[in-house]
């Protein structure tokens, strides 16, 4: 759920490239373990402070992804996104498309992406045209790229998700709201999944904590109904 650009020191090297080595790694050893792999990363505000660190990103053997991270207005790419909005992945016979938002609010761009890129406000719905409304995204992947479920994988913390005139997610009927959010950025950790009453207990939020102490397991059915929600300790040795 985003910030994988900051470790330890050997993580830092090459500015982010030591972590994507790491997850690279990760990804790899699953997949020869027979499981799925990274099937997306949400790009975070601690991902967007260096240009090199966008080059890792983008150079990355699996996703990276943000519907709201652009290119500035006055570079040749201006107006377009700089990651895929989201990922569509096929898990036991069922489509899943995976949306991607990195907070519009706290944005720590450094001098090699001020001027670069930019992060669009989004909200569920709304009719100013200089913010995103994630409604027509979801609505995009349920109805024009046919998925049996959505997940919205979002670095912000879970109350800004559907609280407030800015939430990012709401029930109004038309289009229902992803079934699952998977959360980050305000170091929380979430012991049981939440459905708040908001989104009519129709999704399922959850987080993990930091710094990649915890593994977030989250079961579903395969119509996005909750089943089970743990957080295993990462243990290391010395």
């Amino acid at each position: 759920a985003g910030d994988i650009s900051e470790g330890n020191l050997i993580g830092d090297l090459r500015v982010n490239g030591g972590m994507i080595d790491f997850y690279t790694l990760l990804d790899t050893r699953l997949k020869t373990l027979g499981g799925r792999g990274i099937d997306a990363v949400v790009v975070g505000n601690h991902d967007v402070r260096d240009g090199q660190m966008l080059t890792n990103m983008l150079a990355a053997p699996f996703p990276f992804i943000s519907m709201n991270l652009y290119h500035a207005q006055g570079t040749s790419q201006a107006g377009t996104p700089v990651f895929p909005e989201y990922v569509i992945v096929e898990v036991n016979g069922n489509r899943v498309g995976v949306l991607g938002y990195t907070n519009d609010s706290s944005s720590y761009l450094g001098p090699g992406t001020e001027g670069v890129i930019e992060v669009k406000k989004c909200v569920w719905e709304d009719n100013d045209p200089a913010t995103l409304d994630i409604k027509d995204r979801v609505d995009t992947l349920r109805a024009a790229q046919g998925c049996d479920m959505v997940i919205l994988l979002s670095h912000i913390g879970q109350s800004r998700v559907v609280c407030g005139e800015d939430a990012l997610l709401a029930d109004f009927g038309d289009v229902e709201p992803p079934e699952v959010v998977i959360s980050g950025h305000w170091h929380s950790i979430t012991e049981r999944a939440w459905m708040p009453s908001q989104l009519n207990n129709k999704t399922i939020i959850t987080e993990a904590a930091s710094y990649l102490q915890y593994i977030g397991e989250l079961e579903i059915t395969g119509n996005g109904k909750y089943v089970s929600a743990q957080k295993h300790v990462i243990r290391n040795t010395n």
